[in-house]
């Protein structure tokens, strides 16, 4: 009897545990925080905020002005000596490919700057031309902390101080569909599946991107 009682005790003990960890891990589905948000924002696809950026001349750029198009956003500063300098050859790579969807203004290119005190005028002008970013390939900052916060929450980004003047962060490529929802997140490995989601979603939102206001 005793013997039956602590098996019991043990089954309940281990399924316990494992109703924590399904829930935990979004159904054994998720064995990451990363993975998880990416699930979720497959599920319920999340807005662009509304704080502005600022291009290389100042001029402000909203989730208004980017209606009706596809985006593929990425996170930089214009320091950074590897990862963004990846992004930028990634980006470039996209460029390329889409060059079709962006000549017919359904999909653009959004490289997000995040260092306050660096990423100035002349640095995303020079990022730029580095990169060679065409028309369609925006390059914008956040002109405030408060700019920053919202673009970050928005994107689930995170950028931690290296303590060498630059920061961590995660590095990915986000796409966006032309009703401003983010609805996908990638590894810039996975930049070939960006490419095709936001080539579908531009087929697909086709009739939507015709009528959004400019």
């Amino acid at each position: 009897m005793m013997r039956w009682l602590s098996w019991l005790a043990t089954t309940l003990v281990l399924f316990s545990g494992g109703v924590v960890f399904w829930q935990a891990t979004d159904g054994f589905a998720a064995f990451t925080t990363e993975t998880a948000r990416r699930l979720e924002i497959a599920r319920s696809p999340r807005p662009l905020p509304t704080a502005a950026l600022l291009d290389p001349h100042g001029s402000e750029i909203r989730a208004r002005d980017l209606a009706g198009r596809v985006l593929i956003v990425d996170f930089i500063y214009t320091a950074c000596p590897a990862v963004c300098s990846q992004l930028g050859g990634t980006f470039g790579t996209l460029q390329r490919e889409l060059n079709d969807e962006l000549r017919h203004d359904r999909v653009k290119l959004l490289s997000v700057a995040f260092d306050l005190e660096r990423d100035t005028p002349a640095a995303l002008a020079h990022y730029r031309r580095s990169h060679r970013a065409g028309t369609d390939w925006i390059v914008a900052r956040t002109p405030s902390e408060q700019a920053r916060a919202a673009w970050f929450r928005a994107f689930g980004v995170i950028a931690i101080p290296d303590g060498l003047g630059g920061f961590t962060h995660n590095a990915t490529l986000n796409v966006v569909d032309a009703r401003g929802r983010l609805v996908a997140v990638f590894d810039v490995e996975q930049w070939p599946a960006a490419l095709e989601l936001a080539r579908t979603l531009a087929q697909r939102e086709l009739p939507f991107h015709a009528l959004a206001l400019r």
